[in-house]
Formats: C-alpha cells, structure tokens, sequence
C-alpha cells in the first residue's frame, strides 16, 4: 500500500510538471523528499503539500472525488463538508480540501495504530495467557515427569489459586480485546497494549484468586460447587 502511495504521488507530481502550471522547482523538491525516506509520514505531507499546486480542474476533481469518502468520519465532521458540497469559491475549495486530506489521511492513520495496536495486545495477551497455562499445570507435571513430590501443601494451594486467577485475568482480556479498542481513544491504545499493563492485569487475577482460595479455605464459601482439600500430597494424584 505504501509502494502504490508513493506511485500515485510520483505520478500526480509529473503530471503537474508537465501541465506547467507551477514552479517545476517546488514539485522537484517534494518529489526529492519522496526519494528520501519511505514512510507513511512522508506521503501524508507530500500529498497535503501537493494541494496547493493543484489547477482549478485538477482541484476541484480531487474535491468531489475526496467528498465521496467522509462516510469514514464521525457523524459530526461528515455533516460539515456535507454543508460545503456547493461551494464554489475555489479559494475556499482550496482551504476546505487541504483540511478534507488532512482529516481523511487521520482517519487511515487512526486505523493503523488501532490494527497494530490490537495486534500487539493480542500477542502480548496470547504470551501471557500460555505462560500461565504452564505455570496453572506444572505442579502436576512435575509430579509426573520429574517425581517432584509437594510438602508443603500450602503454598502448593496459593500457587495454584494463583495461577489460576493469572489465567482467568488473561482470558478474560483476550475475549475483550476487540471492545476494549473500540472504546480507547488513539492515545491510550499504546498503553493498554504494552506488556506491562498486561501483566498488571493478570497480578490482579493472582490476587483474586488468592482472595477466592482464603474465603474457600476459611468456610466463607461452601458447598458442592466448590472443592474440598486434602491433607496429604499422596492425594495430589
């Protein structure tokens, strides 16, 4: 996508060039900062700059074709360039369009951060998520692979009360991934998908569990839904 950007701007500043219309100089010189540097960056100010140079015809082309895309703004921001669909003062176009780029070029933008946000946060959720899993079962595995025997009862039971609310904490991000996007604004999406705000949660989930393992253990919660516990490690298995 980026590659075809580059293209269709190369090839919208030639054309500019050959029609004359404007300093060859100062399309050379956006054309060089293209040669510079590949990034998403560049094209978004190359394009923005290029609107200034554009004729009348090529401008007002580019401002009916670019009004066909505000179906992607928020209610509000479509209605107004909707109020500007007849304008005619091409001083006016010239302005309304420049701002029309920029707010369509932060619309994409926006989606990308939120895509590679997301995809980050799912990757960080699905890393934790496995290490708990390992860390929820290897009690059991140590007993069957390595004969590790368990002592002390105790910490074998927070460990476990532990490790299970790690988990739950960390499902429960996964499967709310998509709404907790949608519901951040741009700026907080780099937050919420470090790694660090992650694992956060899930020692909210350790301490849950803990908080659930002492209420099960102390008779504040009883009965057939919950488990009895035993005495000796020979019961573990």
């Amino acid at each position: 996508m980026l590659n075809q950007s580059y293209q269709n701007l190369r090839a919208s500043i030639r054309r500019l060039m050959d029609s004359g219309a404007t300093s060859s100089e100062q399309l050379t010189r956006l054309e060089s900062e293209l040669d510079a540097e590949l990034s998403w960056a560049t094209a978004n100010r190359v394009e923005l700059a290029l609107v200034d140079y554009y004729d009348d015809v090529k401008l007002v082309t580019e401002w009916q074709r670019r009004l066909a895309e505000i179906d992607n703004f928020p209610a509000q921001i479509a209605a107004f360039y909707k109020e500007q669909i007849q304008e005619t003062e091409l001083p006016v176009v010239r302005s309304l369009m420049s701002r029309l780029v920029f707010d369509l070029q932060w619309v994409i933008e926006s989606k990308r951060v939120v895509r590679f946000n997301e995809n980050r946060m799912r990757r960080n959720i699905v890393a934790t998520s496995l290490c708990a899993f390992i860390l929820f079962f290897s009690p059991s595995i140590s007993r069957v692979l390595f004969s590790l025997e368990f002592e002390n009862l105790r910490f074998y039971y927070t460990f476990t009360a532990a490790t299970a609310g790690i988990l739950g904490a960390a499902f429960s991000q996964l499967t709310s991934i998509r709404s907790r996007m949608q519901a951040a604004r741009v700026d907080q999406m780099h937050a919420i998908s470090q790694l660090g705000y992650i694992l956060t949660r899930a020692m909210v989930g350790a301490g849950a569990g803990l908080i659930m393992f002492y209420l099960v253990q102390s008779d504040l919660l009883s009965g057939a839904f919950f488990p009895a516990f035993i005495h000796t490690p020979e019961e573990l298995l």
